[in-house]
């Protein structure tokens, strides 16, 4: 099993781009094709996160129990 960390804008490889002002942003990117987790969704993954991390995760969750996603 392995595991997919994911970037947000503002860090890593996404230095350029500008900062999400908010957690809501930040989930509704990771849905967004270009943030790539799109084609992890087909198998079984867990989403897990510290701190804010966790608040993101969370809220990630919620956005895809709510478009009816895996």
């Amino acid at each position: 099993m392995g595991h997919s960390p994911l970037e947000a804008h503002g860090c890593g490889r996404l230095y350029e781009l500008p900062p999400l002002s908010t957690i809501s942003d930040l989930a509704r990117w990771l849905l967004q094709e270009e943030a790539g987790v799109q084609a992890l969704l087909d198998v079984p993954f867990g989403v897990f996160g510290h701190s804010l991390g966790a608040i993101t995760a969370y809220e990630f969750t919620r956005l895809l129990i709510a478009q009816r996603l895996p």
